[in-house]
């Protein structure tokens, strides 16, 4: 009996002891085997096959720490083996035998098993150890088109082009937006990585996208879009222009005219290669004119000069002149503005619309026609964008120094006719400098460097150092205050010896030298200094430039005026102007109901008489991304083939998935019109459903000549014509020698190719790019090869694109009438815009002047939705005033300018000076209050809890509301101030800093009226306002007095304090001016509730706040039941 109840006592039954397994099998189990190393486990484990299919979960595996490790798990989880040495075979080794010895690595022994038949038990694993490779990145040696055996699966795996029916094609319509909304976001469920093509979209950019494409849909597809009379008229005309002659004369010459012109380098002439092509072009003399100091002086001081250019932009061509007279010894360095003898590195800088590319055409005009120069060889104009440099006739950076997009290009050398022209250059004019990265910028200075020879003239300095760029001439035009390039560094950022001690946003050992080499050749000197352009030539408007000074004396300088568009330049629109823009009604506005209306820029909905009008008809949209940006491309075209009374067809893009693709991704149809959803930035340029009608504006995503016909990325032309084959789905015009183009005419072409009868008209070809499914990761390697027409349509273009750009001129629009005579309809000074706002609040701070300066004037606006005023007034970054402040020459106090934004405590615990995002944000607040703080790392540590020991601090977001400081007169951010100083009346006039209130050391007591020393007042009474200080003594005469005798005074709840009436930062009267921001409920105040508004209002009802009282619909009659 002890013993039975001595077994039962066990936890569990023990195997070889309890129990014995001794048969040897059953039809759904087997025993582990009679080998020797299995016997001590035979009877404790049974094998058991598992229903197909199944996934196997190891639980509780830990994470492989290193390669070798990760390879030695899969051979053991999934290759055959067997514990038992007897029992093995070739097919199935020893376990310790999966590595022989003679293999020297376990990636070793995984690529002998893979090219082994009998390495796995089945085609099917193999394939899947397979993808499990590619999908995490393991050995790529292993790839399948390098070490496979003959019979593998592999290499019979191709992929063919999909033909789509009706119902597919209109779902491929439709536009894929990143994210998964709100909904998505608070289910959060795991998509496949692969499908990423791009980093994902927060909930709020995807619910702003597809609200953005409903808009859409509803203005230029809904019921009020329909039967207008304005689009259809100029749909028609551009229809008719189009088809109105026969403009082919031979298409064979034609193509081959084209086909000459694309086999042309950039700006190619027999003069502008003069000597630089050997003995492929013949050597021509090019004359160079005498130059003379009265010469150029006469032209720059001339009348046609001087009436075309403000002083700004005459001052700064005066100093490209006085650089020339220089480096033709007709002027000595000391006699000229710089005063130097240096190459001349300078920065024309401005804000959109003031003129900064008028001026370089003079800069142009003075090389070519004053002093012989030749583009490409003398000088070179330059810009980040090709659609910017074919406006100031240029190339590309990347081009014109024989750079590649990739980071390691310097690794490979130029062609020596690149660096043959680079050797020749003097002045180097680089366009749209803020689109420019940094690590780009780096590039070029190094490329320069070692192309230039050392024997030039200007290369060295006096010390025999290689001066910046090898001693070009550089001049940099543009603007800071745009939107930065998305990689590669922004110039105008602080480098990270300028940035305050710890706040570098990357350790030093992570940042890419390229980058900081750029950043320097800015903030280290290289450029000598800045010309600044301030009168604008673009907008004219008197409200849009509207300027707003605090002062007459701020009001004399034009840099000091806010207008619309500096007002969201520098993140601080008004109040005032945003209800303006809403229509809103403004307190105290004198101004008249037409000017009211006319400032009112948003639209009231589909049915807006304004979207009728004609130079909104061909508007272009401009939004803040590519998923946005492609559907509005679809619907308008949609619509322009509904107006004009054409065919819309659709090119579908042709995709074949390539081998890694087919082998880890499913790429049927229905995969494949997935991929005809994604925008063209996410596909290389080439759409996946492209509508096309005669007649519609589209523009070229693809370079397709870079000849003097500038036919580069981003130009605009018109569909001209097409041939469109039976059962076709791309169009298609097959000649003889098996070509297929379709043809596009291009606006304000000075050229004419063979073949054609009107100037302007070429041929555009398929182009064929290889897209990739897993672009986001480090190593992509899903293929996916598309053939499409490099064309998207020309409605919607994003912020990014529209950078550097004013819109074109309309066009003067003639309609057809009853008669069968034409009559002009109405001409159109400049093209409109519409304009997106309500953006994502990741979306950069410059976005809104960069969109809102695209145009002339103030009526060539809409605003497409209405848009919160916070997203604008969260402020400028830093990075770009500072800039132009040390290009100024003025004196920057780098560490005052640190403890402003980045003010300090000592820590109560551990002693130590700390900034202010390493306390948590109640203990920083008690700092605040005087009344000491612990840091993070002492107060986690002192509870024994882990976490991050700094806060997140979003920097831009707490600059922009930087205060300045009474006392000492700096701004600093808010955190720096007593909150008492902040929420005093007169808060501008009076409020001191944390430094300077704890600093003094004499008080004057509102209460007794004496003067007396720092210490005589408690610690928290120290940072009160000057009306409402009260000294120790003073306080300890309420003590013992009942709550009815302290009369004047109250009890603070937060500081456990008294006060003086005056200082109670409520109504309630129980917390005083530092405390009153933690109470949640301040009496006699509301929160409207309507959704749209949510502004706080003082009632002592709830509802809605008066602003939205008048729109407020009308009560409804009562009935009544009289007879």
């Amino acid at each position: 009996m002890t013993w039975l109840q001595k077994q039962l006592g066990r936890s569990k039954l023990k195997g070889g002891v309890d129990y014995l397994i001794r048969e040897e099998g059953g039809e759904d189990w087997m025993p582990l085997g009679n080998g020797s190393l299995a016997q001590k486990h035979r009877h404790d484990w049974v094998i058991v096959p598992r229903h197909r299919p199944n996934v196997p979960v190891l639980y509780g595996a830990l994470g492989s720490r290193s390669e070798e490790e990760h390879i030695m798990k899969i051979l053991v989880l999934f290759c055959p083996w067997t514990s038992n040495p007897q029992d093995a075979t070739q097919a199935v080794p020893y376990i310790g035998q999966l590595r022989t010895p003679d293999m020297t690595t376990w990636r070793e022994a995984l690529r002998c098993a893979w090219m082994h038949g009998d390495g796995f038990p089945t085609e099917e694993l193999k394939r899947y150890i397979l993808n499990y490779a590619f999908v995490y990145c393991l050995p790529r040696s292993l790839q399948p088109d390098q070490e496979l055996a003959a019979n593998s699966d592999n290499e019979d795996l191709k992929d063919e082009v999909c033909h789509f029916d009706e119902d597919e094609l209109q779902q491929a319509t439709g536009t894929r937006v990143r994210g998964g909304g709100k909904e998505a976001a608070n289910a959060a469920e795991e998509e496949d990585p692969a499908d990423e093509a791009e980093p994902p979209a927060t909930s709020t950019q995807h619910d702003l996208t597809v609200q953005m494409m409903s808009i859409s849909h509803n203005f230029w597809l809904g019921e009020a879009s329909e039967a207008t009379e304005v689009p259809q008229q100029m749909a028609r005309h551009l229809l008719q222009a189009r088809t109105a002659s026969e403009s082919i004369a031979d298409a064979g010459q034609l193509l081959a005219a084209a086909q000459a012109s694309r086999n042309k380098r950039p700006a190619d002439t027999e003069a502008d290669r003069s000597g630089l092509d050997g003995t492929h072009h013949q050597g021509t003399a090019n004359h160079l004119r005498a130059v003379s100091n009265r010469q150029l002086r006469a032209w720059l001081e001339s009348r046609e000069v001087r009436n075309d250019l403000n002083d700004e932009q005459h001052h700064f061509l005066k100093l490209v002149v006085e650089r020339v007279l220089v480096e033709y010894n007709l002027m000595p360095a000391a006699a000229t503005v710089r005063r130097s003898e240096e190459p001349m590195i300078w920065l024309l800088h401005g804000r959109p619309g003031t003129g900064k590319t008028h001026v370089l055409k003079y800069v142009r005009e003075l090389f070519e026609n004053f002093l012989g120069y030749l583009q490409g060889i003398d000088f070179q104009f330059t810009a980040f964008q090709a659609t910017n440099a074919a406006d100031i006739k240029g190339e590309t950076l990347h081009a014109a120094c024989g750079l590649t997009k990739y980071m390691d290009c310097l690794e490979t050398a130029c062609t020596p006719d690149t660096a043959r022209r680079i050797a020749h250059w003097r002045w180097l004019i680089a366009d749209e400098v803020g689109m420019i990265s940094a690590r780009l910028l780096g590039q070029v200075e190094t490329r320069t460097r070692s192309t230039v020879p050392n024997a030039g003239q200007f290369k060295r300095d006096a010390m025999g150092n290689v001066r910046p760029f090898a001693g070009l001439n550089v001049i940099f035009s543009g603007d800071f205050r745009q939107l930065p390039p998305p990689e590669g560094g922004f110039l105008a950022d602080l480098p990270a010896k300028l940035q305050a001690p710890g706040k570098t946003a990357t350790g030093a050992t992570q940042r890419d030298p390229l980058v900081d080499l750029g950043q320097n050749l800015f903030w280290e000197g290289a450029v000598q200094g800045v010309t600044e352009l301030f009168e604008r030539v673009r907008c004219k408007d008197d409200w849009w430039n509207e300027a707003r000074a605090a002062n007459d004396h701020a009001a004399m300088s034009p840099w000091n005026f806010l207008r619309v568009v500096d007002e969201l330049r520098d993140g601080k629109l008004s109040e005032k102007n945003h209800r303006y823009l809403h229509g809103r009604p403004v307190e105290g506005c004198t101004l008249s109901q037409e000017e009211r209306r006319s400032r009112k820029r948003l639209v009231d909905g589909p049915r807006d008489p304004r979207l009728r009008e004609p130079k909104f008809v061909e508007a272009t949209v401009v939004v803040a991304n590519n998923d946005a940006k492609y559907q509005i491309n679809k619907d308008r075209a949609k619509a322009y083939a509904r107006d004009a009374e054409t065919p819309l067809v659709w090119s579908v893009a042709k995709d074949k998935a390539g081998v890694e693709a087919l082998q880890t991704q499913a790429c049927d149809k229905e995969a494949k019109v997935r991929w005809l959803q994604y925008h063209d930035m996410d596909t290389e340029g080439l759409c996946g459903m492209l509508p096309l009608a005669i007649g519609m504006p589209v523009a070229l995503t693809h370079h397709i000549d870079r000849s003097k016909k500038f036919l580069l990325k981003g130009r605009l032309g018109h569909v001209h014509a097409w041939e469109w084959q039976e059962n076709e789905q791309q169009p298609s015009i097959v000649q003889p020698d098996g070509n297929e183009y379709r043809y596009v005419k291009f606006e304000d072409a000075d050229w004419k190719l063979e073949g054609a009868n009107e100037p302007g008209l070429y041929p555009v070809l398929p182009n064929s790019r290889t897209l990739k499914l897993d672009k986001g990761r480090k190593h992509a390697v899903l293929k996916v090869s598309r053939k499409q027409i490099p064309l998207t349509p020309a409605f919607a273009i994003t912020a990014h694109a529209s950078q550097g750009k004013t819109l074109p001129p309309g066009r003067t629009q003639n309609a057809a009438c009853t008669d069968g005579t034409t009559q002009q309809m109405h001409t159109l000074q400049m093209k409109a815009v519409m304009l997106d706002l309500n953006v994502d609040s990741k979306i950069h701070a410059a976005y809104g002047t960069v969109v809102a300066s695209r145009v002339r004037d103030i009526s060539d606006v809409l605003i497409l939705r209405p848009f919160p005023l916070w997203l604008f007034q969260r402020g400028a970054t830093e990075g770009p005033s500072l800039l132009l402040s040390k290009l100024r020459g003025e004196h920057i106090d780098w560490q005052a300018m640190h403890d402003a934004r980045w003010p300090k405590a000592r820590c109560q615990n551990c002693k130590e000076l700390k900034s202010w995002d390493v306390f948590a944000f109640a203990q920083w607040e008690m700092v605040r209050a005087n009344r000491g703080g612990q840091c993070l790392a002492c107060q986690r540590g002192s509870i024994g809890i882990k976490g991050p020991l700094k806060r997140s601090i979003n920097a831009t977001a707490t600059l922009a509301k930087s205060v300045a400081c009474s006392r000492c007169h700096f701004t600093k951010v808010e955190e720096a101030f007593p909150r008492a100083q902040l929420a005093q009346k007169d808060a501008n006039t009076k409020r001191q800093c944390c430094a300077c209130r704890l600093g003094a050391t004499q008080l004057n007591c509102a209460v007794c009226g004496k003067r007396k020393p720092a210490k005589d007042f408690s610690p928290t009474m120290r940072t009160m306002p000057d009306d409402t200080l009260a000294c120790v003594a003073c306080q300890q005469q309420l003590s013992g007095k009942a709550k009815r005798l302290r009369t004047g005074w109250f009890f603070c709840r937060g500081c456990h304090e008294s006060f003086p009436n005056k200082a109670a930062g409520n109504a309630v009267g129980d917390h005083c001016l530092n405390c009153s921001s933690r109470s949640t409920n301040q009496t006699g105040w509301q929160t409207c509730i309507s959704k749209k508004c949510s502004k706080r209002f003082e009632s002592k009802e709830r509802g809605l706040c008066p602003d939205c009282r008048p729109r407020q619909r009308p009560p409804r009659p009562r009935k009544t039941n009289k007879k």
